[in-house]
């Protein structure tokens, strides 16, 4: 699972990111992840085949620029040292079963441990969890869990962080017995917080508004879409038989809807590149070594160059069983949080370690750190190699073995210009369909020798075309 983190670049093996189970499972996330201790498998993620009439179009590809052979990958020297001085451990003195670490904005140094121990018992489940807050980057954490009255707080999607560094949290509780459900919800990054009960019980983590941090979403255990506009005072239903949902770009949402009232959400993973008009088979990676056969898997190595060289760092002596790996938001944060657990004879506690990377990037990025890329080529002097969608689009990436800063406050400038349009490119029309592997468009069957009508503009109109 790799991070990136303001040009670094951090890169945990293929064989834990694949799932650890050792006696704890493993979840990738982004600002915030949730380990669970189990001895069964992970589920796999999928999406959901939005348009199942369009046929996939096997002319997509990806490709990635190689970089030079010849550069030596020998520019970051004397790390260890540095990286050393700027690693911090805590160890958390209890006997709970998981452990989630979550970043509380960007640069803000807040980082939220909860430590979960859970037993099932007849009808309900039987529980504690405790809440630490850390405000100097994980050298120190604080038992904050009386702000949530010792609530039981769900190891599974039980944190949830606003991504626009607002100060918005939201902590997911249950309360044993009556099978209700509480959120503990705080505006000033876990310094205090406020109980409200739900209408519903939640079946995924809430989901912040990207424009609007105060606006939420959640699907309920019976696949109801349920929305608040006041950072959960209020919860409104806005549809039944919800299988997945996700935020979109100014103040829209995106879900898919079950017709036959079940959402057991698909065969595989898809893609498109027109919003939503096609979708495509999710390849894998081109050389990818991310299984059990990968060289040195026991190895959490970085890189400053955006995964062009990569370097190795040993952050703790004593062997841990590795559980989880998050980032301080954000994507130019420089800190990173792993954290796992020791087992012995006599006890078993959980620990973490914060690594801050600045050290190690000494000096302002100049002009001569940068080359030009042209995204989805191999070769950036080919004419008709980079275009998708109409257009190709070049910019500056960090040179192999440029080891600088280039700033929070660093937007990446891109040259975008227009090519000829292909036939993925064009969508058949009304009534007509591509088979797969086929670029020609056929008529639907069930609209087969039909008048095709609609209305335009208040008037009737009657649609004459060969697809």
């Amino acid at each position: 699972m790799g991070l990136l983190l303001r040009g670094i670049l951090l890169l945990s093996a293929c064989t834990f990111a694949a799932g650890v189970d050792f006696q704890l499972g493993f979840k990738p996330f982004g600002q915030s992840g949730f380990v669970r201790r189990s001895n069964t498998e992970g589920k796999a993620a999928k999406i959901v085949k939005r348009s199942a009439w369009l046929a996939p179009s096997p002319n997509h590809k990806i490709k990635r620029r190689s970089t030079e052979e010849d550069d030596s990958c020998k520019a970051l020297q004397g790390y260890v040292t540095k990286l050393d001085a700027n690693t911090h451990n805590f160890e958390f003195h209890d006997l709970s079963g998981s452990v989630s670490l979550a970043w509380v904005g960007d640069g803000t140094g807040v980082i939220l441990a909860l430590t979960t121990f859970q037993v099932p018992f007849f009808m309900v489940k039987l529980g504690q969890s405790k809440l630490y807050r850390s405000e100097d980057y994980g050298k120190a954490f604080q038992d904050v869990t009386d702000l949530i009255n010792n609530t039981f707080i769900r190891s599974e999607f039980g944190i949830a962080i606003s991504p626009n560094n607002s100060g918005k949290l939201i902590l997911t509780a249950e309360v044993s017995g009556d099978l209700k459900t509480r959120i503990f919800v705080s505006e000033d990054f876990g310094k205090s917080f406020t109980d409200r009960n739900l209408p519903f019980n939640p079946l995924t983590q809430i989901t912040y508004n990207p424009e609007d941090s105060s606006v939420l979403v959640v699907l309920s255990n019976d696949y109801e879409l349920w929305l608040s506009e006041d950072f959960g005072v209020n919860w409104k239903n806005i549809h039944r038989m919800v299988c997945l949902v996700k935020w979109g770009s100014k103040n829209t949402i995106y879900f898919t809807a079950s017709l036959n009232g079940s959402c057991n959400n698909s065969v595989q993973s898809v893609v498109s590149f027109d919003q939503g008009g096609e979708w495509v088979p999710l390849q894998k990676p081109a050389n990818s070594k991310c299984d059990a056969t990968a060289k040195d898997p026991d190895k959490f190595i970085f890189s400053t160059d955006e995964g062009q060289c990569w370097n190795e760092y040993n952050f703790t002596n004593e062997p841990i069983f590795f559980t989880g790996l998050a980032s301080e938001p954000g994507a130019r944060s420089m800190n990173v949080s792993i954290w796992g657990y020791r087992d012995s004879y006599l006890s078993q506690y959980w620990t973490s370690f914060t690594i801050d990377f600045k050290e190690l990037l000494t000096r302002t990025c100049g002009d001569n750190d940068y080359v030009q890329w042209l995204a989805h080529s191999d070769d950036i002097s080919d004419p008709n190699d980079g275009c998708l969608l109409g257009y190709k689009e070049k910019f500056l990436r960090l040179r192999k073995d440029s080891v600088c800063w280039n700033g929070r406050d660093y937007i990446v400038n891109t040259q975008p210009t227009p090519c000829l349009c292909t036939l993925d490119d064009f969508m058949c029309d009304f009534g007509y369909y591509r088979k797969e592997n086929s670029s020609e468009c056929v008529e639907q069957p069930d609209l087969r020798d039909k008048v095709l009508e609609f209305c335009l503009q208040g008037k009737e109109e009657q649609l004459q075309t060969s697809g």
